[in-house]
C-alpha cells in the first residue's frame, strides 16, 4: 500500500513510481506521518507493516546504496549496485522486519543520476478498521 509511505518529493505516494530528480544521498522513502502530517515519519495508527525485502523492477538501476531506520534502530548500508547486472532485481532479507504502528520509519539511499525509479517494498501491512483501506484508490491514508 504506497498511501502509507511518503517519496522522494514529501508526498504521499499514490503509486510506487517516483522521479527523482536529484543525484546523491537522499531520503526515499518514510512513514506518512498519520495524522502529524509531515511533522514525523510514523507510520499511520492501526497499521503495521511486516517487511521481507525490496523490488527494483526498471529496466535502469539509478540507486547504488541504501540503508534504513526503524524506530530507534538504524541498519547499515548495503550497497547494491551488482543489481543492474539483473532485469528486475529484488532483494529479500534474511530475517523480515516489523514497522509497528506511530513507529518511524526513513529508508536513504544515494542516488547515481536522477530519472524514474520504482521502489516496492515486499511484505504485507494489517490494519485494524478496514474502512480506512476501503476508500479512493491512491488517496492518503491517516
Amino acid at each position: 500500500m504506497p498511501e502509507l509511505f511518503r517519496g522522494f518529493a514529501g508526498t504521499i505516494l499514490a503509486h510506487w513510481r517516483q522521479d527523482l530528480t536529484s543525484a546523491g544521498h537522499q531520503l526515499l522513502l518514510y512513514g506518512n506521518g498519520g495524522l502529524a502530517g509531515l511533522a514525523t515519519h510514523q507510520m499511520p495508527r492501526d497499521f503495521k507493516i511486516g517487511w521481507t525485502g525490496l523490488a527494483f523492477p526498471n529496466e535502469q538501476m539509478n540507486i547504488t546504496e541504501i540503508k534504513w531506520q526503524i524506530g530507534d534502530k538504524k541498519y547499515p548500508r548495503l550497497n547494491i549496485e551488482e543489481l543492474k547486472a539483473y532485469n528486475k532485481p529484488a532483494i529479500i532479507f534474511e530475517e523480515g522486519l516489523i514497522i509497528d504502528e506511530e513507529t518511524d520509519f526513513d529508508f536513504w539511499g544515494y542516488v547515481k543520476e536522477a530519472d524514474f525509479q520504482r521502489i516496492i517494498p515486499l511484505g504485507f501491512s494489517v490494519y485494524k478498521f478496514v474502512d480506512r483501506v476501503l476508500g479512493t484508490v491512491g488517496a492518503a491514508i491517516i
